[in-house]
């Protein structure tokens, strides 16, 4: 599976202040093992730890900044959240948490 340690920072200004940008590639074979992984998550059988999402640290980063307690918060309003910011292809899994 793909890594997303890959985060680039740019900073810049114009004539409104500075500009900090947050730049994350997401390859397409990460969505494609992420889709994988949700089609069959249903005949896979769980151990101590499952899988529900794998998230770029630019998202992080950005809902942290906008409130979001995201270390403290359960994995049922971060799928939520997932899902209703259109980011449902992040999910890794389609069981009811």
């Amino acid at each position: 599976m793909a890594k997303l340690d890959n985060v680039q920072v740019s900073v810049s200004s114009n004539t409104d202040g500075h500009i900090i940008e947050t730049h994350q590639v997401i390859p397409d074979s990460l969505l494609r093992d992420l889709e994988e992984k949700r089609l069959n998550s249903h005949t896979a059988r769980e151990r101590e730890l499952m899988e529900v999402a794998s998230i770029p640290v630019c998202i992080v980063d950005k809902w942290i900044r906008e409130g979001f307690d995201f270390w403290n918060e359960p994995n049922l309003k971060i799928v939520a959240k997932l899902k209703a910011e259109g980011l449902g292809y992040f999910v890794s899994t389609d069981k009811q948490l």
